[in-house]
C-alpha cells in the first residue's frame, strides 16, 4: 500500500516525538538529558537494521546500511517538521509535548490499521515504543550525577504505557470535531456563456479536498461542496457536486446550520447577465460584447447571515501582492472569523515544489505558516478551528 508524503512524514515524526517526550517525562539533569537524546537518535537509526523487512520503516529511515549522512539529513528534516507543528500548536511545556506525542501515535495507529499489514503495524509499534524505552533507560534518575538512582522513573513508565495504549487503540483516533458539522467548498465554478463556453477559474480544488480529509480525520460530519474537480473524494466526506457559484451558495445554505464553513473554492467573480442570451457560439467567436454581473461572495453571504450563521466562517484567497494587507481588508469586508491567504508573491512562492506560504488572519492576530504542503496547511487550520470551537463552548 502506498503512502502520501504527508502520511510518511507523520509516521516518521511519531517515533521522534515519542522519544523527545520520553526525555521530557523525567527530571534528568543536563548529563541525563544528553544521554537520552543521543539514545533517541540511535534507536531511530537502528529501526532499519532491527526490522529489515518492514517496508514502512525502510522508507522512514533511509541509508542506514551505508552512509548515515542520508539518514541523519532525513531525521533533521523530520525534526524541522515537528518543530513547526509544535510551534503551531503553541506547545510550551513537557506535558503538552507528551499529549501531542500520544495524539500523533493514535493518528499513526489509525493510519497503519487502514493501510499496513498486521505485521508491519506491529513492528512499527515495537520500533516506536522501543525508542521511548531506550530513552528512558539511557539516564539513571536520582543519586549523584546519575549514579545510584532509579533506572526508569514513574513518569517515564506512565508515558510509555500511554504510548502503548495509543497504538493498541487505533479506533480511538482523536475526534476533536466529533459531533460537529463542517461545510467546505472546493474547486472552480463554471459560469455558462453558451453550450460551448464558460467563465471559470484555474483551481484544481486541492486545498478544499485536503481540508475535507483533515476534517473527517478529526471526526466531523463533513460536507464537501465541489465545483468541477478531478480529485478522489476523501473517505468519509459527503460530496455535493455543483457547477456554478449560485449553485454552490444554494447548496451551502441548504446544508445549514453547521459549526464551521470554509470557503476554499476559487469561484468565478463574473457570470452572464441573466437577461443576456448568447445561445449562438458564433456570436462569442465574433467578439460580441457580453453583459456580465458579479457572482455572490459566498463567504460574505454566510458570514453576514442573521439566522443559522455558521459558528465559525473561514474565507480563503490567493494574493500576489501585499498579501497580509489585502487579507486584512478581506477579513473586514466579509465579516468572517478567519481568512486564510495563500501568499503568491515572488518572495513567498516556492516554485520548486508544491509548498506554499499562507497567512491565517483573525481579528487580533496574523499567523504565518511558511513552505508547507497543502495537506499540512489543512491539518493546521482544522486544529486551529477545533481550538476555536472548544473555546466557544
Amino acid at each position: 500500500m502506498s503512502y502520501t508524503d504527508d502520511e510518511l512524514m507523520l509516521l516518521a515524526a511519531v517515533p521522534q516525538m515519542i522519544g523527545t517526550a520520553a526525555a521530557s517525562a523525567s527530571a534528568s539533569g543536563i548529563i541525563g538529558t544528553g544521554k537520552e537524546l543521543f539514545a533517541n537518535a540511535s534507536a531511530l537509526l537502528e529501526g532499519d537494521r532491527t526490522y529489515p523487512r518492514n517496508a514502512i520503516i525502510r522508507q522512514l529511515v533511509p541509508g542506514v546500511a551505508g552512509d548515515r549522512s542520508q539518514a541523519t539529513a532525513w531525521l533533521q528534516k523530520v525534526r524541522d517538521w515537528i518543530a513547526a507543528d509544535l510551534k503551531a500548536r503553541s506547545v510550551d511545556s513537557a506535558e503538552k509535548l507528551k499529549n501531542v506525542a500520544i495524539e500523533k501515535a493514535r493518528e499513526a495507529a489509525a493510519l497503519l490499521a487502514a493501510k499496513a499489514s498486521p505485521d508491519e503495524a506491529r513492528e512499527y509499534k515495537q520500533w516506536a515504543v522501543s525508542v521511548a524505552e531506550r530513552v528512558a533507560q539511557a539516564a539513571t534518575e536520582g543519586g549523584f550525577l546519575g549514579f545510584g538512582g532509579e533506572r526508569v522513573t514513574a513518569g517515564e513508565r506512565e508515558f510509555i504505557d500511554q504510548v502503548k495504549r495509543a497504538f493498541d487503540s487505533p479506533a480511538a483516533t482523536p475526534s476533536r470535531l466529533s459531533g460537529r458539522k463542517i461545510i467546505i467548498t472546493a474547486g472552480p465554478t463554471h459560469e455558462p456563456i453558451d453550450a460551448d463556453h464558460f467563465i471559470g477559474t484555474h483551481d484544481g480544488g486541492l486545498l478544499g479536498y485536503k481540508l475535507a480529509e483533515a476534517a473527517v480525520n478529526l471526526g466531523s460530519e463533513t460536507v464537501l461542496v465541489s465545483g468541477p474537480a478531478h480529485l478522489p473524494l476523501p473517505p468519509g466526506a459527503q460530496l455535493m457536486p455543483v457547477a456554478t457559484t449560485i449553485e454552490m451558495l444554494s447548496v451551502c445554505e441548504r446544508e445549514l446550520p453547521c459549526d464551521i464553513a470554509i470557503c476554499a473554492a476559487a469561484v468565478s467573480k463574473w457570470r452572464l447577465n441573466p437577461g443576456e442570451s448568447a445561445s449562438n457560439p458564433l456570436q462569442v467567436a465574433a467578439g460580441k460584447q457580453l453583459s456580465l454581473v458579479a457572482t455572490p461572495d459566498i463567504v460574505k453571504v454566510l458570514a453576514t447571515r442573521r439566522d443559522r450563521r455558521p459558528t465559525v466562517v473561514v474565507g480563503c484567497a490567493t494574493e500576489r501582492d501585499n498579501a497580509v494587507e489585502n487579507g486584512r481588508a478581506k477579513f473586514r469586508e466579509t465579516e468572517c472569523d478567519f481568512v486564510l491567504i495563500e501568499d503568491a508573491s515572488p518572495a513567498a512562492e516556492d516554485l520548486l515544489s508544491n509548498r506554499v506560504t499562507v497567512h491565517l488572519i483573525s481579528r487580533d492576530k496574523v499567523e504565518t505558516w511558511s513552505r508547507l504542503d497543502k495537506g499540512e496547511v489543512a491539518r493546521r487550520l482544522m486544529d486551529a478551528l477545533a481550538v476555536r470551537l472548544a473555546a466557544n463552548r
